[in-house]
């Protein structure tokens, strides 16, 4: 795929039939933010709607150049897999019974096929990257609130996607130097070819600082109400 043709589209996206419609583009080597404003609830379940989990109430997306319902149930399954997902900080998606590492490194051995050092040695990395002293060996409900939003960073760019998207991390997170490795490292990745698509209620300092020819794309705001 070449540096021209999107990774990402939106195209008149509803979520719901009070939502405003939504259309963006995401290429590769470009940082995409969306803005939403006051319009939170029109943006919950937008994740899902991206990486084809759930269907959208109008419009259509398309990923990779095609639209989920153009795959078959396994080829979705294999699309996912190019897609690095930040959930937002509530929705962490943490397998219970599986240690803390064995959750971090897993998807990246199942969809890059890196050797266990390989991924750990990477996971660990950037975990240090974050602030973390690597990434613990212990079950998700013993770690902190903020080793659970920062190693879910590391999960979803130790997969080296095709795709990063990456929900509200600026909004729940207060260390403005963890924060900032955070955007250097989605710089970094970018250049290398990833798109991403960055969902933020504002434009984050730390994005315009950290991000070179940052796009900004406004959630639309509703229109009058009719009589």
């Amino acid at each position: 795929m070449n540096a021209s043709t999107p990774v990402l589209e939106l195209s008149e996206v509803r979520r719901d039939a009070r939502s405003e419609p939504l259309s963006l583009v995401v290429r590769p080597r470009e940082v995409v933010l969306l803005a939403f404003g006051r319009q939170e609830a029109a943006v919950q379940g937008l994740d899902g709607i991206v990486q084809g989990l759930d269907e959208p109430f109008a419009g259509e997306v398309r990923y990779l150049g095609r639209t989920w319902n153009e795959r078959s149930g396994f080829e979705q399954a294999q699309a996912r897999g190019s897609l690095g997902w930040i959930p937002a900080p509530d929705r962490a998606g943490w397998v219970s019974n599986l240690d803390l590492d064995e959750n971090v490194i897993l998807p990246a051995r199942a969809t890059r096929r890196r050797t266990e050092e390989e991924a750990r040695g990477i996971a660990d990395r950037l975990a240090r990257q974050f602030g973390l002293p690597g990434v613990d060996r212990g079950r998700p409900a013993w770690a902190s609130e903020i080793a659970l939003r920062r190693l879910a960073w590391v999960r979803a760019l130790l997969a080296a996607p095709d795709v990063l998207l990456a929900d509200r991390v600026a909004a729940g997170e207060d260390d403005p130097d963890a924060l900032a490795a955070l955007v250097a490292e989605m710089d970094r990745v970018r250049r290398q070819g990833m798109g991403v698509l960055w969902i933020e209620p504002e434009v984050p300092p730390a994005a315009r600082d950290g991000i070179e020819d940052l796009t900004v794309v406004n959630w639309p705001e509703p229109g009058p109400v009719p009589p």
